[in-house]
């Protein structure tokens, strides 16, 4: 939980302190990997409903990708 959080947000030394004890605790590069695909999955669909949100209220007639 507190790597996806550190990696969300872009702190490094977070990221830094969570890596390594997911390696401590046993946890694979893969499942780390894992983590870091479903932040950068949440992260593209908050991106995309920012700029939907800009859209409809910056161009006529709402968002077909602008």
């Amino acid at each position: 939980m507190g790597l996806s959080a550190a990696m969300a947000l872009n702190c490094a030394p977070c990221q830094q302190y969570y890596v390594r004890a997911a390696k401590a605790a046993g946890i694979s590069s893969g499942e780390i990997s894992e983590v870091l695909a479903k932040v950068m999955a949440v992260s593209a669909g908050q991106k995309r409903l920012q700029f939907e949100a800009a859209c409809s209220k910056y161009v006529d007639g709402g968002c077909d990708d602008c």
